[in-house]
This record gives structure tokens, C-alpha cells and sequence, in this order.
């Protein structure tokens, strides 16, 4: 193989890659002043495309769910996967630790409704984040809010 040959496959390579997992880790200030981590799967091309905030369970951070993320981006979404600080391992492994359980733990984490607010908190810097640049009318989604401060398993808040 001569290097020229070489030197192409590498090219297409490092295009790929860049293409599939172009996101940037991003801290940003919540209404509450306090900081949260969001990491941004964007596609430049488009100057409005479809937002996904993702909004990982209890336990996880904004590392997680780079699979769905890097899907959505090479189709066109501008992904964002925040990062629920209250909510997250260091959070529930203190849950879990004062339950004496992990049901009960998670159970107590998933319910504290200063959690909740604090996760509706990220998700609004979250949104603002992800609708910043764009251009056009925003256009709204729903799906279900697992562990709503209601009590209502189909989802939604107070």
C-alpha cells in the first residue's frame, strides 16, 4: 500500500470520526446560579434543527447515552445530554448508603422533590443552551417525566 493510499484512508478516517462525535462538554449556569455539565452533539450545517434534551436517570451523568446522542446528530438533531449533579452517582450512592438499600435508595432519590426541581432547572439550561443559535420559531415536545414530583408514574410535574 503507498502512502498516498494510505494517507486517504486515514483522511476518510478522521472525517468519519469527526463527523459522528463532534460534541462539546459545556458547564453552564442554571437560574438557581449553580453550575451543570452538558455535553452538545451539533450539526453546523443546519442553522435550525431538531433539539433533543436528554435527560439521563438517576445515578448517571452527561457522559451517558453518547450512543443515542451520536444517532441523533449524524440525522440531523442537535443533541443535548445534561448532567443532573443532585441526581447523579455521587448523589444516589449517598441515598442508597442512608436507605440501607438500593430500592429504597433510589426510591428516596427519585421522590426528593428538591431533586426534581434541580433536574427541571438543568433541563431549562438545557433548552436554553440547545435553542441559543437557532434560527425560526422553537417549536415544543413532551415525553414523560420519570419520577415526577405528583406521584403520577405517567410522567409530568407539578
Amino acid at each position: 500500500m503507498t502512502w498516498a493510499h494510505k494517507l486517504r484512508s486515514f483522511s476518510s478516517f478522521v472525517i468519519l470520526i469527526g463527523c459522528c462525535s463532534a460534541q462539546e462538554l459545556v458547564r453552564v449556569s442554571r437560574e438557581d446560579g449553580a453550575l451543570t455539565w452538558l455535553r452538545v452533539y451539533s450539526r453546523n450545517s443546519d442553522p435550525c434543527p431538531p433539539l433533543a434534551l436528554i435527560s439521563p436517570g438517576a445515578g448517571e451523568s452527561e457522559n451517558g447515552y453518547r450512543y443515542l446522542a451520536e444517532g441523533l446528530q449524524a440525522d440531523g438533531w442537535r443533541a443535548v445530554v445534561m448532567g443532573h449533579e443532585e441526581s447523579g452517582a455521587d448523589a444516589l450512592r449517598l441515598d442508597i448508603r442512608d436507605a440501607h438499600g438500593i430500592k429504597r435508595g433510589l426510591r428516596e432519590l427519585v421522590a426528593d422533590p428538591k431533586a426534581y426541581a434541580t433536574r427541571m432547572k438543568d433541563i431549562a439550561a438545557a433548552f436554553e443552551v440547545g435553542t441559543t443559535d437557532m434560527q425560526g420559531p422553537v417549536r415544543g415536545a413532551t415525553g414523560p417525566l420519570h419520577g415526577s414530583s405528583n406521584g403520577d408514574d405517567r410522567g409530568g410535574g407539578e
